[in-house]
């Protein structure tokens, strides 16, 4: 198995990106023919002004490099469809993209449910501090140091409103909108810049269960190279914001950090994790 994920990795990552990129950036060219001067002008004075949004992937990048983390052999899942959300450092829901061929491929729920795992990382997270949704699984439970997250951090109707024939395209109703919402089910992780910064979170549902919505939002993470965080910041054995597998036969985590193991598999590939894509500017 270790060796299909250094197969996976080196067959597609370093090309995958550039592929990305080089596509999305031929295809933006294409659109923007016929378009007067002023029209680009404007178009790229907005662009300069978006700050750290310049650091983030666009619809068509995410998308594609969301369907390369499909499949049981890659994260340990069935080999479901994914739902994948980008939010920025203040919340805001910059991008909402699926892997399947439309928005009945994935499960419903993913959706709002991804964008409140991007909401809860992001908002937990600094440059000398980072948590993942599944660290939270004790810590939110009753007594635990985050009990109250989910009531102190609702989710909003944004990622209920019409029409729902844009969901997961580009005119997604919940861009540019506040969703909310705080979760410990795995598939949520901060991104960082290559400044060490957080610009935003990571969020992808659809799977089986967390743990392989986890390995594919870390392997993703990786390929879009905003994985730069400083390593010891974290709550796992590698110093990180890996999935912790630490539960005694009680339930209770040693770390208090801890989660349920989902399948062996999945657990196999996430403590491969840290190896084979490992975290800072490894590109």
């Amino acid at each position: 198995m270790f060796k299909h994920l250094n197969n996976v990795r080196h067959n597609h990552k370093k090309q995958t990106l550039m592929k990305l990129k080089e596509l999305d950036m031929f295809q933006k060219t294409l659109a923007k023919v016929g378009k007067s001067l002023l029209a680009v002008a404007v178009a790229s004075t907005v662009a300069t002004a978006a700050d750290a949004r310049n650091d983030l992937p666009s619809h068509g990048e995410l998308r594609r490099a969301l369907q390369t983390v499909v499949g049981a052999e890659v994260n340990g899942g069935a080999g479901l469809e994914f739902w994948a959300v980008i939010v920025d450092r203040d919340n805001v829901v910059r991008t909402v993209v699926f892997s399947g061929d439309d928005r009945s491929s994935q499960l419903p729920i993913g959706r709002v449910v991804t964008t409140a795992k991007a909401t809860t990382v992001n908002a937990l997270s600094l440059e000398n501090f980072v948590v993942s949704n599944p660290q939270l699984s004790q810590p939110t439970l009753r007594n635990g140091l985050f009990q109250n997250l989910p009531d102190a951090f609702p989710v909003s109707d944004a990622g209920f409103r019409g029409p729902a024939r844009l969901f997961g395209t580009r005119k997604d109703p919940m861009i540019g909108r506040i969703q909310g919402g705080a979760t410990a089910l795995g598939g949520g992780l901060a991104l960082f810049n290559d400044d060490g910064e957080v610009i935003g979170g990571l969020g992808i549902g659809g799977e089986v269960h967390p743990c392989a919505d986890h390995n594919a939002a870390w392997i993703l993470r990786d390929m879009l190279g905003l994985d730069n965080l400083p390593p010891g910041i974290g709550f796992s054995e590698t110093g990180d914001d890996n999935i912790v597998h630490d539960l005694d036969e009680n339930g209770v985590s040693a770390s208090g950090f801890g989660t349920v193991e989902c399948s062996p598999e999945a657990t196999a590939i996430s403590a491969a994790l840290p190896t084979i894509y490992p975290i800072g500017p490894n590109y």
